[in-house]
This record gives C-alpha cells, structure tokens and sequence, in this order.
C-alpha cells in the first residue's frame, strides 16, 4: 500500500515538570500528570485519525520516591478515552502498537514496543519480550507501564529524544509525537522548556 508522509512544521512548547511526588506505585490504566516527573502534550487534536488512537500526553518518571526505586515509568493518554485495544477499524491484527525510540545524541539508546490485545499486553526492548517479572502495565482510559531500569541502561544519558508512534495496525492513521531534549527522568529537577516538533504520517 502506497504511504504518503506529511510533515507538519508546527512547533509547539512542551513543559517539563519535575511535580517532587512519587511516580504511581500501583498501575491503574489512568495516569495522572502529577505522579510523573515529565509530561509531553501533543496540542495538535487530529479528529481524522481512528477513533481512540489519536495521542494526548505521554509521562516518563524514574524517581519513584516511594515505590519501587528499579523501574521506570511510563504512560500515554488520548483524546478520545478508551484507549483501543484492537487497532483501527482497518486492521487484520484486532491490536494496538505503542512504538517508541529513545535517541541520545543521535545514537539509538533503547527501543520499546508496547503490544495490546483485547486480553493481554506484550513489552519489548530492543526486540526481546519481557517477561512478567520485568515490567507491569495496566490499561484502561490510558495506558500505563513500570520496567525494570536494567533493562534499559543507556537511558542515563543526560539528555535523549523521544520518538513515539501510536499505530493503528490498520489502514487508517498512525498519531506520531517527537520531543527533543527530553532530560532523564531519574535527575529532572527543574522546570524546563523544550520544544516539540510534530510529525504526522497519514497512509
């Protein structure tokens, strides 16, 4: 199938907090922007992509304060609560795909994808499955994931980027989200601005 990438030069401002509470101990499927270290807000509302799909907010936390100090956190929203499980209404598969690249001066960090299915949700690092022992989640309005930090090394890299996809497995629209300058979130202690740059891709 032919693919057609759009690219829209939309610069918006993404606001970085350091919030000084506890990322989320017990995983619920609805985060909330004051139990993450880092909020990135996608402000462009894309009502042609499928129904609950289209990206929100993303959260990263790795302070957990009073929870588990060997995980990082990570959770995603969208603008038409629930998240789908099922992909698109074009897709084979009947699931959603959660892909994000972590950059650090250019250089692949880590890769994560994150599976759902009507039943089950799958995690991957750099290509390998994780077990049950390395990572949780839970889905409901959003999606929310705690994995093991081992399984991630580089992310302590002072700064990384942050390249996530929302697909749809389907024929209809994948929702995209890039965030540059992102600090890592175990040593966020500032308020920070950093600019986001928006790429959309419709298939």
């Amino acid at each position: 199938m032919a693919r057609v990438q759009v690219l829209i030069s939309l610069l918006v401002v993404g606001v970085l907090v350091s919030s000084g509470l506890s990322a989320p101990v017990a995983l619920t499927g609805n985060p909330m922007a004051s139990d993450y270290d880092i909020v990135i807000t996608d402000a462009a509302n894309e009502p042609d992509l499928a129904e609950h799909l289209d990206i929100d907010q993303l959260f990263l936390a790795g302070d957990p304060g009073n929870g588990p100090a060997d995980r990082y956190y990570l959770a995603l929203t969208v603008n038409d609560p629930d998240i789908s499980r099922m992909g698109g209404p074009t897709s084979f598969f009947g699931r959603t795909v959660l892909g994000i690249v972590f950059l650090g001066n250019s250089s692949l960090l880590h890769e994560l994808s994150v599976v759902l299915t009507a039943n089950n949700v799958y995690c991957y690092v750099d290509g390998t499955q994780l077990g049950a022992n390395d990572f949780s989640a839970a889905v409901d309005g959003g999606l929310e994931i705690s994995l093991l930090k081992d399984l991630m090394p580089n992310m302590a890299a002072a700064q990384f980027d942050v390249l996530a996809q929302l697909d749809d497995t389907g024929s209809h629209a994948d929702d995209q989200l890039v965030a540059f300058g992102i600090p890592e979130p175990a040593t966020l202690g500032l308020l920070m601005l950093g600019g986001l740059g928006l790429i959309r891709r419709r298939r």
